[in-house]
C-alpha cells in the first residue's frame, strides 16, 4: 500500500494548525514592546495560584452530614430554605 501526501488536508484538533512537538507561539503582544509586560502577567498568575492554594479543603464528614439530613427530608422547608439562602449571601458561596 502507499501513500502519497495528504492531498490538502490539514491536521485536525491541533491549535493554530501546529503539529505535534512544534512549540507554541507567543502570544500577540507578549514580549514584542507593545505594552505587554511578561513579568507583569506572570505575577498575575502568582496570585492567581496563591489564591487557588488557599481554598480550603472539602470537609467530607460535613458533606456526609448535610446529605443525611437532604435524605431524611430535615432541610425540606421554608425555614431551612431562608437559613440557606441567608448563608449564601453572607459567605459568598
Amino acid at each position: 500500500m502507499r501513500i502519497d501526501g495528504t492531498h490538502g488536508l490539514e491536521p485536525q484538533g491541533l491549535p493554530e494548525g501546529r503539529l505535534p512537538g512544534q512549540a507554541a507561539k507567543t502570544p500577540k503582544g507578549v514580549g514584542d514592546n507593545t505594552g505587554v509586560d511578561s513579568s507583569q502577567l506572570l505575577a498575575e498568575q502568582a496570585l492567581h495560584i496563591r489564591a487557588a492554594a488557599a481554598v480550603p479543603d472539602i470537609d467530607t464528614s460535613a458533606v456526609q452530614e448535610a446529605r443525611k439530613l437532604l435524605r431524611s427530608g430535615q432541610l425540606d422547608n421554608p425555614q431551612a430554605i431562608q437559613q440557606a439562602a441567608q448563608r449564601i449571601l453572607d459567605l459568598g458561596i
